[in-house]
């Protein structure tokens, strides 16, 4: 009879552990067949390419007035100061998913002070209320969401930064 008793705890707790592995395996990318020649001819020898210069391609024309000119267009440039404040609002979603995660804790303290009025037939007196409180918890991350959202967060601002370049 104590066999019969103990299958249901034990039971859940095999329920219990198989809750704890994480949900869907871990993203890889597809591999990709790429030949090593396109079309059959050589392939030509590759060429450095130095960034800053292919940034800067107007320099080439020596031109105060121009650079001056593209130097103030990308300053005033909307499109590219939204993007700055999308990857700042990236990075602050990113914080906040992975702030989820963490325990919580929060304090607080308080106090109050009043008087009675002499009028309503008391002897007007002073009452002073002191509280404080403490509460702190932690939501264990059973199943993976909170992992896998920040994966996804952290993929959403890499894919913010790659959008403003």
């Amino acid at each position: 009879m104590r066999r019969v008793r103990f299958l249901p705890s034990t039971v859940f707790l095999l329920l219990l552990l198989a809750a704890c592995a994480p949900v869907g395996p871990d993203y890889r990318p597809p591999a990709t067949a790429v030949p090593k020649q396109w079309s059959g001819e050589q392939a030509p020898a590759a060429v450095p390419v130095d960034v800053n210069h292919s940034r800067r391609w107007w320099g080439l024309f020596a031109d105060p007035v121009l650079n001056g000119l593209v130097d103030r267009a990308i300053a005033a440039n909307h499109d590219l100061r939204i993007a700055a404040s999308r990857i700042t609002a990236a990075r602050a979603r990113l914080r906040q998913t992975a702030a989820t995660a963490a325990p919580a804790v929060e304090a607080g303290a308080g106090s109050t002070h009043s008087r009675r009025s002499d009028n309503a037939g008391s002897d007007g007196g002073t009452r002073d209320l002191f509280e404080a409180g403490f509460d702190a918890g932690w939501e264990i991350d059973l199943f993976g969401g909170q992992r896998r959202a920040i994966e996804a967060a952290a993929a959403t601002l890499a894919a913010t930064e790659e959008n403003h370049r």
